[in-house]
């Protein structure tokens, strides 16, 4: 991000010239009506129309026109007295006011412009007042005492008041108004401590430019209510103040063509914006800049659907002095996107941030975005840096749904040729010696997704140290890809801490929590020290990692610093071509160290590793592996390793503690050879150590051996078959009747159509059951008639059966000789024809 230049605002204004002067009317006048109790009066003098009259009411003079335009070069001169606090304007006639002249008070006098027909700036407008300024499309102006100021009910406005404005009477279809007044000798601008205020409907900046030295600009855009609508207004100390808190809808709001506003200066003070899409395009930029010794100047922007930066647009604030840059706060209910860079050779990029200049020893303001879904895109970012002795600001996001940051812009072969979309709270690169530390991100957001080279970073560089990154994903995280230039350590999708080549401090700390994390296609999360100080510690909270394709985590330490630690506590890690990295080159103490904690299933695969290894004289990080519920293991065949190894220094120590350890083995590490190797080696310094702690757990330990055959199939089947001969039906026919006596299967559903038969108690009678009467005889079909009066006699099984001289089949308790046939076998294949 470069801070912008007036020249270039001027350069980019001149497109819009043509434009301008084809809407400009034939005829531009001021011209007063007869509505107020003293009517204003127009003198017209060359190009001067000096206004007088009016109605007063104590420090407020009440104005009104059938007409207020002016055209190219014309004057409206309010010859007020300097008693005068307020000027109310309003226009009662139906056509809107086309201003492409200068609009001049007396004293200090704040001027109100009211016309509900539209209001439009030309090219050449300018204002020259000695206190704030607002134009408006809205139909009154509300007073404290009850009253109105009213453009399309004039009649009913005839007590006028002493009393101050409170608020702004929107009809059900406000009004645009349309700036294109570019930065001349005076331009749309106000003095310090004083407000310039636009508020109507839509409104529109086809590279118009409204400044305010140490003032307030407000804009507003208030959309269409089924009721009217009140904007509420306050005179203040520093000029007005304006809220929205009973407008239900807003209207759309558009940068275009490098539109400015601009607030800058030695006193206080801010920009707020109020609409519904908000968009800037074309390098249109919002800025405040603290030059001196006043706090610095707030920037707030609320969409109540989006907010959109494109074509190297920005929202910025900016420490020209010894005073904090002014915080800025952009919130939209739908998105916030920021999509590509400038076309021109600066590449300047769609972003909003606050930065410190080379000479500054303020701090940067903090940057805060709250939003439904944060996007950036083709090299858009959000930025908090510093180029001087005072230190950057903070980011924070909160992005209830999403964050997604993808690609980059490529204007060039090299690596450095190309803007990455991101977050970026770093010392710039070009900072100063002395220059002051990094600050911090905070992401809150739902799923997170770096893609194509996206980036996140806190980048320490000179003296000043990196800041910390902690990342809150409520679903998941996503870092995949890598830019088109990229090289193994520049241009990957990636969360990075670091110290680069130009830094002597330390750099940050890296914190992750969310549920899923995927590192994948060349994908990082890093915290490198290419300098002497600390390098920073990885801490990720998740209950599934995933690192597969060329994706990395890794603390490293390139230089002779130290590196710092990757600590993981993760329920499954899946490394498929994936790497947990964290090595050194220097120190004797421990560092580069690798904790895994908490893991219930670790799987390396297709050349993984996790490996903390040491260059020079270095010694080895540790490894620290902690599944004691849990399983390690590593696919046979393809070359994944745990490696803790040095080259001249000690080796580091590894430790895994699992129920069982899988297709490992402790042996030197060899790159290639096809072996799982755990390796804690020096090659030319003392090994380090290996403890595989595997609980001993025997899989049959307090199981019951069962009985190979549980149930005793033979009875559950009847042994009596069916008889064959008269009453035999087709060939290898099994009939079964009911379950009888047998017990149902535990493994079988219960089935509402099986026939269970009644409890029979042995010598008691049993009446007939009427339902199982047999029509024909007029028996029950359950019981006998001696069952039904006389005591049963002992209860035996059949033996066999016999056919009487009538046809019918008798069951008999012993096997009776006769020359009938009689099934008495138990099997099938044995019984007579």
């Amino acid at each position: 991000m470069q801070r912008p230049l007036y020249l270039s605002i001027l350069m980019m204004m001149g497109e819009v010239a043509i434009a301008f002067l084809i809407s400009t009317p034939t005829l531009a006048e001021v011209v007063p009506d007869s509505t107020l109790s003293e009517n204003s009066r127009v003198n017209r003098q060359g190009n001067v129309r000096v206004i007088e009259g009016g109605t007063q009411r104590g420090t407020n003079l009440f104005h009104s026109f059938q007409e207020f335009s002016l055209p190219t070069g014309g004057t409206a001169q309010f010859n007020n007295s300097g008693a005068i606090e307020n000027i109310f304007t309003r226009v009662t006639g139906g056509s809107r006011s086309e201003i492409d002249g200068l609009i001049r008070t007396n004293g200090t006098a704040n001027l109100f412009l009211l016309n509900p027909n539209g209001i439009l700036f030309g090219r050449n407008a300018s204002l020259n007042i000695g206190g704030s300024f607002l134009a408006t499309t809205a139909d009154s102006l509300n007073f404290a005492d009850g009253t109105s100021f009213s453009a399309i009910n004039p009649q009913a406005s005839s007590l006028l008041t002493v009393s101050v404005p409170i608020g702004l009477q929107f009809g059900s279809n406000p009004r645009p108004i349309i700036n294109r007044a570019q930065l001349t000798a005076t331009g749309l601008r106000v003095p310090t401590n004083e407000t310039l205020a636009l508020v109507g409907g839509e409104l529109r900046f086809p590279g118009g430019v409204v400044t305010s030295t140490g003032g307030n600009i407000e804009l507003g855009a208030v959309g269409a209510n089924s009721l009217p609508t009140q904007v509420d207004l306050s005179l203040t100390d520093t000029g007005l103040a304006l809220s929205y808190p009973n407008v239900e809808n807003f209207q759309d709001i558009q940068f275009s063509n490098g539109a400015s506003v601009i607030v800058s200066g030695q006193s206080r003070g801010s920009i707020q914006i109020q609409g519904r899409n908000i968009r800037l395009s074309d390098q249109s930029q919002i800025y405040t800049d603290t030059q001196a010794e006043n706090a610095g100047r707030a920037i707030t922007v609320n969409a109540s659907q989006s907010a959109t930066l494109q074509n190297g647009s920005i929202i910025a604030t900016f420490a020209s002095g010894d005073r904090p840059a002014g915080d800025i706060l952009v919130r939209a209910a739908d998105s916030v996107q920021l999509l590509g860079t400038a076309d021109n050779n600066d590449r300047t990029p769609s972003a909003i941030g606050s930065q410190v200049d080379e000479t500054a020893t303020g701090n940067g303001g903090n940057v805060t975005i709250q939003t439904n879904r944060l996007i950036a895109r083709n090299g858009g970012g959000i930025e908090a840096s510093t180029f001087g002795a005072g230190q950057a600001g903070n980011i924070l996001i909160q992005a209830a749904d999403s964050v997604k940051l993808s690609g980059v812009t490529v204007f060039g072969t090299g690596v450095r040729d190309q803007t990455s979309s991101g977050i970026f709270a770093q010392v710039a690169r070009g900072a100063i010696d002395n220059a002051g530390d990094a600050g911090s991100i905070t992401i809150q957001t739902g799923d997170l997704m770096l893609l194509g080279g996206a980036q996140i970073s806190s980048a320490a560089r000179t003296d000043g140290a990196g800041g910390t990154i902690t990342i809150n994903a409520a679903n998941s995280i996503r870092l995949s890809g890598q830019s088109p230039n990229a090289t193994p350590t520049v241009g990957r999708s990636g969360i990075f801490v670091s110290a680069e080549r130009s830094a002597s401090g330390n750099a940050g700390q890296l914190n992750i929590a969310t549920p899923q994390i995927i590192v994948e296609a060349n994908g990082e999360i890093s915290a490198n020290n290419f300098g002497p100080g600390q390098g920073g510690t990885i801490r990720i909270d998740t209950n599934q990692l995933t690192v597969q394709s060329g994706g990395d985590i890794r603390a490293t330490s390139f230089a002779n610093g130290l590196a710092g630690d990757v600590i993981i506590t993760a329920d499954r890690i899946n490394l498929d071509r994936g790497q947990l990295t964290a090595n050194t080159r220097a120190g004797e103490s421990s560092n580069a160290n690798i904790q895994l904690q908490g893991v219930n299933l670790l799987v390396l695969r297709n050349q993984s590793r996790i490996a903390a290894r040491a260059a020079e004289n270095a010694r080895g990080g540790n490894i620290d592996i902690a599944a004691p519920e849990g399983f390690v293991a590593a696919i046979i065949g393809e070359d994944n390793s745990i490696v803790a190894d040095a080259f001249a220094g000690q080796g580091g120590n590894i430790q895994i503690n699992a129920i069982s350890l899988i297709g490992l083995q402790e042996q030197p590490f060899t790159l290639n050879n096809g072996t799982n190797d755990i390796d804690a080696s020096s090659q030319f310094g003392a090994p380090g150590s290996v403890t595989l702690n595997q609980i001993d757990a025997d899989p049959s330990r307090g199981t019951v051996e069962l009985p190979a055959d549980l149930i005793d199939a033979s009875r559950l089947v009847s042994q009596n078959c069916s008889a064959r001969g008269a009453i035999a039906r087709t060939p290898s026919e099994f009939v079964i009747t009911g379950r009888g006596g047998l017990s149902p299967s535990p493994l079988e559903p219960l089935n509402a159509s099986s026939t269970l038969p009644h409890w029979i108690t042995p010598g008691v009678p049993t009446q007939p059951n009427p339902e199982l009467q047999d029509k024909a005889s007029g028996r029950s079909l359950r019981d006998t008639p001696e069952e039904s009066s006389h005591p049963s006699p002992e209860i035996l099984e059949a033996q066999g059966w016999v056919r009487t001289a009538q046809g019918a089949i008798v069951l008999t308790a012993e096997a009776p000789v006769t020359t009938q046939t009689i099934a008495t076998g138990l099997s099938c294949s044995n019984a007579q024809q």
